[in-house]
């Protein structure tokens, strides 16, 4: 078998994963997201590796890398990195069917196998507490517009639970984007860079209705976020929810999954936009109060219903076999 290193012509010039990534890897497509997220991880691994050549990592380089930064971190981060560093890796391995885009640098594959992550329920907010922010919206101050920053803050409750969208792609929605005629939006997502169309309950159409204007954005973007979080921590406040129990931006986006996910697994995948349901599923979908309503709603065969002491007689009309 051929190693990666035997096959290495380039010593006054070495070509780390840094190099790799710069010169045959990044491109003008990532988003500004997605390069932080590559930068974060080549940061890591020069700091636990002896940043070897491309040629010199094989699986064990791979695992001693893990090894040392699960010291201080949890599975699914260093399985975010992981992906990154074989999205590098194969761009330079063999060319094939399973890989189109290989440049033929490296002449085999590299792996290390993703780390089990624990499934975390996803923190969704009830009809109670949904109730309790809308009302608490007259609290608000910021942003100051005619129409009154409760309102503004009721539509961006509103919009929230009904499309989950994440905050920059809720701060980034524009006038143009909207068609309330046809109940729509048409934006590209800032995490995926695709073109996303959904659609808008009558429930936002009639809020955007209550603040709509000749604007850039629907949602006013804040300078920084000390403003929107600091806003959105006051309202919270006056729903009388703990502070170590307020909700998240997210948490909204969770709650929208939740609701679609009990109804139609595939509708709450493309609501908020997952390339698998089971993404959906595992991470935005919290269906155990469902699932135990269900559950203890399962009809039950008339033998199973007939008494809790099994010494008594049984029915007979349940014993009889059809004719």
């Amino acid at each position: 078998m051929i190693s990666n290193s035997q096959t290495s012509s380039i010593d006054s010039d070495r070509l780390t994963l840094r190099k790799a990534f710069l010169e045959h890897y990044k491109s003008p497509d990532l988003k500004p997201r997605t390069l932080e997220c590559y930068e974060n991880m080549l940061g890591h691994w020069e700091a636990l590796t002896d940043d070897p050549e491309v040629f010199d990592i094989e699986n064990k380089t791979l695992q001693t890398f893990r090894n040392a930064f699960m010291e201080d971190h949890t599975p699914p981060t260093f399985n975010k990195l992981r992906r990154h560093i074989l999205a590098i890796m194969n761009r330079l391995g063999p060319p094939g069917p399973r890989n189109r885009e290989g440049l033929g640098i490296l002449k085999e594959f590299v792996w290390i196998k993703p780390l089990k992550e624990n499934e975390k329920i996803p923190r969704v907010a009830n009809d109670q507490q949904l109730n309790a922010i809308y009302e608490a919206c007259a609290v608000a101050t910021w942003p100051n517009f005619e129409f009154g920053s409760a309102a503004w803050w009721r539509a961006v409750v509103v919009f929230l639970y009904n499309t989950g969208l994440r905050r920059n792609d809720f701060l980034d929605l524009t006038i143009k984007e909207v068609d309330l005629d046809k109940g729509m939006i048409t934006f590209d997502a800032e995490k995926t860079g695709k073109q996303r169309r959904l659609p808008l309950h009558q429930s936002v159409i009639d809020h955007f209705q209550l603040i709509w204007s000749d604007r850039e954005l629907v949602f006013p973007k804040p300078k920084g976020f000390k403003q929107l979080y600091g806003q959105f921590y006051k309202i919270q406040m006056a729903a009388r929810i703990d502070g170590e129990d307020h909700f998240t931006f997210h948490q909204l986006r969770s709650t929208c999954g939740t609701n679609l996910f009990v109804r139609s697994p595939a509708a709450a995948q493309e609501m908020l936009g997952h390339s698998s349901v089971e993404t959906t599923r595992r991470s935005y979908a919290n269906v155990s109060n469902h699932l135990i309503e269900e559950a203890l709603a399962t009809p039950q065969p008339a033998a199973f219903q007939t008494s809790s002491n099994p010494d008594d007689d049984p029915d007979p009309d349940i014993l009889r076999f059809p004719a």
